[in-house]
């Protein structure tokens, strides 16, 4: 009897998540599900129980004000605190401002764009997060499928004073940053596919965009913005066609804990600055041990001219390049390509 109500629950939230704009009458929801308004009613209060925020008005009906764990500014910077504390991490992990940083915003074009127009008092960092993107950008001018209540969909705007590489070193600190957060607050075990994937159990959950801002006085980077994207959940109407056999989530079913995308964005924030302010490239051992692509056979498209080439992988060196043997012997430490793993 408790998994029927459950399962009218979720029904009557799909409805609501539906139209957040709109209100629903119960005789209206009731008559979509072939239920009384009785059950319409408990199903709402189950709702509100879990954690849900519904408005209910007479003669009008119930509205979804606020989704589960949608994303908010204030419970990402409480939950930073909390993952903090809770995997004892240096409290300079909290950055000066970090609570009034993070900007959270229901639709976007892209958090990439979006996260450019900000700015912090001196040069702190910035980020900015969606619900939904219109936009969503990939490497090489790719789309990246960004629907409402899904995934996480995030970037970070910085103001970097070290040298270490930007076309690759940001992207890795990202990629080893998700992977630490989603094993902290999940259990799960994802592995990174150089150089900005997320992969779990052989498909796609995550992708990252690291874009450099040029000062036009002197042609140096002025800022760095890293944009990762991941599905935690299955997209209520599935992936796209073209990405259907590539592309994977986290979580099979929207989970019952609560704000679990709000938690994993604050895992995120705070590993990442954890391995951004060490300054250094310490991070990159972590790399290397979760990496799916050493030891194994790859095939590398280049990006210029869609050639490509067979090679096998022996490592990763200290600066996030990907060291590959070809089979005439030749050895090559790659910065930028297209890589996927081949049966040899």
């Amino acid at each position: 009897m408790k998994e029927i109500k459950e399962k009218t629950a979720d029904l009557v939230l799909d409805i609501l998540k539906g139209s957040v704009n709109d209100y629903h009458s119960g005789e209206e929801i009731a008559k979509q599900l072939f239920v009384s308004r009785a059950t319409v009613w408990k199903a709402i209060r189950a709702l509100k129980e879990r954690g849900y925020e519904i408005d209910a008005v007479t003669n009008r009906g119930y509205r979804l004000l606020h989704s589960l764990d949608d994303p908010d500014a204030g419970k990402i910077a409480k939950y930073m605190q909390e993952y903090v504390h809770t995997y004892h991490l240096p409290d300079a992990v909290l950055f000066p401002g970090y609570a009034d940083a993070v900007h959270a915003y229901s639709e976007v074009g892209s958090t990439n764009a979006v996260v450019s127009t900000l700015s912090g008092p001196e040069k702190m960092p910035v980020i900015a997060v969606a619900d939904r993107q219109t936009g969503g950008r990939g490497r090489r001018g790719r789309s990246f499928h960004s629907p409402s209540g899904s995934g996480i969909y995030m970037s970070v705007l910085l103001y970097p004073d070290n040298t270490f590489n930007p076309s690759t070193g940001f992207t890795c600190m990202m990629a080893v940053a998700a992977c630490f957060a989603i094993r902290n607050v999940l259990k799960l075990q994802p592995e990174i596919k150089w150089v900005n994937d997320l992969f779990l159990n052989g498909k796609k959950v995550a992708g990252i965009l690291t874009e450099g801002n040029v000062s036009v006085e002197d042609n140096t980077i002025s800022s760095i913005v890293i944009g990762i994207g991941i599905n935690v959940y299955r997209p209520k109407d599935g992936f796209p066609e073209e990405i259907r056999k590539t592309a994977g989530c986290l979580l099979d079913k929207e989970s019952e804990k609560k704000d679990l995308r709000n938690r994993l964005i604050a895992g995120i924030l705070c590993e990442f600055f954890h391995i951004y302010r060490q300054n250094d490239n310490s991070f990159v051992k972590d790399y290397r041990d979760l990496s799916m692509l050493i030891h194994e056979h790859v095939r590398i498209t280049d990006f210029s001219d869609g050639s490509y080439r067979y090679a096998y992988v022996e490592g990763i060196d200290d600066q996030c390049h990907l060291c590959v043997r070809y089979d005439n012997g030749k050895k090559e430490s790659l910065s930028s390509g297209e890589v996927s793993v081949v049966k040899y």
